[in-house]
């Protein structure tokens, strides 16, 4: 039951760093160059050698999609792909300005495998 438990608090702080970090601010801090295009954002995609823009993020700023290499998800499969982390680091590469704060108790310093502590949310 306490694995389950666990599950549960790190989907929980997954789905709390997707609202709280746009995919166009980190996707920036990579190096993306974002043109608007409409309601979206493009271009080039970092995943794969790209010399026309196929890399768009989406108006909601939550989830992005390359029509060249066929990557796509949210902000925390953007991370895990450009930096090939695993997701108890993935909290780090986000950035420093986050939209909103992640509620205390979804933080739990003392277990070691989450790998997310006050300090890096």
């Amino acid at each position: 039951m306490a694995a389950h438990a666990r599950l549960g608090a790190f989907a929980s702080i997954c789905s709390h760093l997707s609202e709280r970090f746009p995919v166009s601010g980190v996707a920036r801090q990579t190096g993306v160059k974002l043109v608007r295009a409409g309601r979206e954002l493009k271009g080039c995609c970092p995943f794969h050698p790209d010399k026309t823009p196929s890399f768009t993020i989406y108006a909601d700023d939550r989830r992005f999609q390359c029509f060249g290499c066929g990557a796509e998800g949210d902000v925390l499969d953007f991370v895990q792909r450009a930096y090939s982390a695993r997701s108890s680091l993935m909290t780090g590469k986000c950035g420093p300005r986050p939209r909103r704060h992640v509620p205390a108790e979804l933080v739990d310093e003392r277990d070691p495998r989450a790998g997310v502590g006050k300090a890096s949310v």
